[in-house]
């Protein structure tokens, strides 16, 4: 899980950037732009694995109606984030040092909380402290992914997350897959909106280079 979302996913280096020598001489150990588009496909396909994961509570859910609310949910937050987050000027901010060790904390720390929460389930057949581990972690992450970058995306992102904690936090156990369905679109509904993102810039980038 700490590839999801690297501090390189959203920063793809401009041919012009590529080609400045002093740049390169500056930064020998830095990443070229070949390595940095490799990494995003990569993260590309993680995000694509969680966002499966996040929308496979859908399943569980008690009812049609449920699972139907949960799909419709996460199709319009889907539609209507990416519209939002490919909209305006794309922001050319550079995380200071600082936050890019953060992000990368926070993603370690999905990895952590996941772990936990799997081994509490099957330990004790409680599941509710998994999504509440899992999606406050992710929730931790969206704020350093935010803090570094700056972007539409993220807050979108944060504002999705931070629904999908609370209502895995305050709704009572024996609701927990209705609950987990919807707060289970949400989450995969950011990362969706991810995928498009980056994609779009990745594809923006192939085609300058």
């Amino acid at each position: 899980m700490d590839q999801a979302h690297s501090p390189e996913t959203f920063r793809i280096p401009s041919p012009e950037e590529s080609r400045l020598p002093q740049e390169s001489a500056a930064r020998k150990d830095a990443p070229t732009g070949a390595q940095i588009r490799a990494r995003i496909r990569q993260n590309v396909i993680m995000l694509c694995m969680f966002t499966i994961v996040y929308l496979v509570p859908i399943g569980l859910a008690s009812s049609m109606r449920m699972r139907l609310l949960a799909i419709g949910i996460f199709l319009a937050v889907l539609i209507v984030g990416s519209a939002i987050a490919l909209t305006g000027t794309p922001s050319r901010r550079i995380p200071t040092s600082r936050a890019e060790k953060c992000v990368g904390l926070t993603a370690f720390g999905e990895s952590i909380a996941a772990i936990v929460g799997l081994i509490v389930g099957f330990v004790t057949g409680n599941w509710w402290p998994f999504g509440v581990l899992l999606l406050g972690s992710v929730a931790l992450h969206f704020i350093s992914l935010a803090v570094a970058f700056f972007r539409r995306a993220d807050y979108i992102a944060i504002a999705c997350i931070f629904i999908s904690l609370t209502m895995a936090i305050v709704n009572p156990l024996e609701t927990l897959w209705d609950s987990w369905a919807i707060a289970g679109a949400l989450a995969a509904a950011s990362t969706a909106m991810y995928v498009i993102v980056i994609g779009r810039s990745l594809r923006h980038s192939n085609s300058s280079s």
